[in-house]
């Protein structure tokens, strides 16, 4: 007997049917904030954390177009770690705080001054351009609170605030009904709200995400009137972020779910909308590591783009072939490279016999792609190899970071180190340390987190060092520090840094008592 769940989510899409007819990251310079506590040392994580806590509350608030960094998201991780420790009845307090604090927030219009500023560059020359408008300054907001919201849940599931957790998932869904619906599927109403959904089922809240899927399917219901081609792409959406997010959770796709999505794709007159439906539908059966299904649906996909007579060859070549790699990621995913190593080695033979002097525009960005999968099934070397045939320099650079990626899953630190050091990039240090810390290699963390932030001191070089200072913290109680670890922590520079690295400590006391 089918789960209900699913039933419930085709009926949906069946009464749909019937219905048819970028961050900007202001600089911030950092002052030391003396406080009472920098001169002791704590040796218990109440301590610890009550300290962590008044640091936190010292750090400024930095909005970004959608994101929260500062004093918001480290109450948050204090909140997660106090409530690791077993103490509900402060981890409960801290949350609450701190949705209170985000329901209050009515301005981030620093934030969006500088969105402004930039959009006029981009817009420099274009005179239909009026600049950023009230109702795109209330959508940034809006847009903020719900993915600031969305992490408070998470991370109440985290320490089993289970209800607590579903009621700040719904103050998310009453804000995301507020949103306009947009022609772009993953900025509006119906795409936040299957954002959300997707996130609840991630949490294991089915009852909510059914509900959260059937406002946003009324949302598609608004947005399609009129428009059949937009309307089979809404049905289309909703039902692969379904699929997306049952694959993730370890369950198996409802083959009610493909037949539909094929049928959408099959009865789009659009040829090359359809060839993208395909595709999803493609990445999805490789997912669920569905060879052959997965290559007959691209061979398909294939042969749609080219009977399209309105693009030209190179066009159709070049989304073909990225199609054809972004399946290959699929099988990754699904922990099948040898399939994947099939496509990638298709497209390196199609690449080979394009001739030198044709389609110059698009053998970069393929090249960039091979390296990317490449990488991705941890051939390193092949990965290089790529890479130096990217000759565009739009493309270059780019491949290098899934590079460093697969060197940190692979435990290859020392390549991870020499990748880092042609890279030179703050995040790619803050993640490096933190392999280091979590491998032991407590000194060489360090070395890597004092690459971060030493020159421009902005605040968020700042906070990913800080970052690094919470493994790196956590790695040394686990070697079995002492106190000094916790004035280690609070001697770091700033806020934020204190605030990480006494988490860190807290965190590295728990994990040594649960290996008692």
């Amino acid at each position: 007997m089918r789960n209900f769940f699913y039933y419930q989510l085709i009926f949906t899409l069946f009464f749909l049917s019937e219905c048819a007819a970028g961050q900007i990251r202001p600089p911030h310079t950092l002052e030391h904030h003396p406080s009472p506590s920098d001169q002791k040392a704590f040796s218990n994580e109440a301590e610890i954390l009550k300290a962590a806590t008044q640091f936190a509350r010292l750090i400024e608030n930095h909005f970004g177009d959608i994101e929260v960094a500062g004093r918001f998201e480290a109450l948050r991780e204090v909140a997660l770690v106090v409530g690791k420790t077993g103490n509900q009845a402060d981890s409960k307090a801290l949350f609450n705080s701190l949705i209170e604090q985000i329901e209050e927030v009515n301005d981030i219009s620093a934030s969006s001054k500088k969105m402004q500023q930039k959009t006029k560059e981009l817009n420099r020359g274009n005179s239909s351009f009026k600049g950023v408008t009230p109702d795109q300054n209330l959508w940034h907001l809006t847009r903020w609170k719900i993915s600031a919201l969305m992490d408070v849940g998470h991370a109440q599931m985290q320490v089993g605030q289970t209800a607590a957790a579903i009621d700040t998932f719904e103050k998310a869904v009453v804000l995301a009904e507020l949103l306009p619906n947009e022609d772009r599927l993953d900025i509006g109403k119906m795409g936040t709200l299957m954002d959300i959904a997707a996130k609840r089922m991630m949490e294991k809240d089915r009852e909510g995400t059914i509900a959260t899927i059937e406002k946003a399917s009324q949302a598609a219901e608004s947005l399609s009137q009129g428009s059949i081609s937009l309307f089979e792409w809404t049905k289309n959406f909703i039902l692969m972020n379904f699929a997306w997010s049952q694959l993730e959770m370890g369950e198996s796709v409802d083959p009610l779910i493909l037949d539909k999505a094929f049928e959408i794709a099959n009865e789009n007159s659009d040829k090359w909308k359809s060839a993208y439906l395909f595709r999803d539908i493609a990445m999805l059966q490789a997912r669920m590591g569905e060879r052959e299904a997965a290559l007959t649906t691209i061979e398909k996909l294939i042969a749609i783009r080219e009977s399209v007579t309105d693009r030209d060859a190179e066009d159709i070549l070049d989304y073909n072939l990225i199609d054809t790699l972004k399946v290959a990621e699929s099988f990754i995913q699904a922990g099948r490279n040898e399939d994947a190593q099939f496509l990638v080695q298709k497209v390196v033979n199609r690449m080979r016999i394009i001739n030198k002097n044709e389609m110059e525009g698009i053998k970069s960005s393929i090249w960039r792609k091979i390296a990317m999968v490449r990488a991705q099934m941890g051939d390193i070397q092949g990965a290089f190899e790529a890479d130096k045939l990217v000759t565009d320099e739009t493309y270059q650079g780019v491949a290098i970071h899934s590079i460093f990626y697969a060197q940190i899953k692979t435990g290859d630190l020392k390549g991870a180190q020499k990748t880092a050091s042609i890279i030179k990039n703050a995040s790619i240090f803050k993640d490096l340390s933190i392999a280091q810390a979590r491998r032991g290699d407590i000194d060489g963390a360090t070395a890597t987190a004092d690459l971060i932030c030493c020159n421009s001191k902005s605040f968020f070089e700042a906070k990913l060092r800080a970052e690094a200072l919470r493994a790196i913290a956590a790695a040394r109680i686990e070697k079995g520090g002492d106190d000094s670890v916790s004035k280690w922590a609070l001697s770091q520079p700033t806020p934020v840094e204190k605030t990480y690295a006494l988490l860190g400590v807290a965190e590295g006391l728990q994990h040594r008592k649960a290996q008692r």
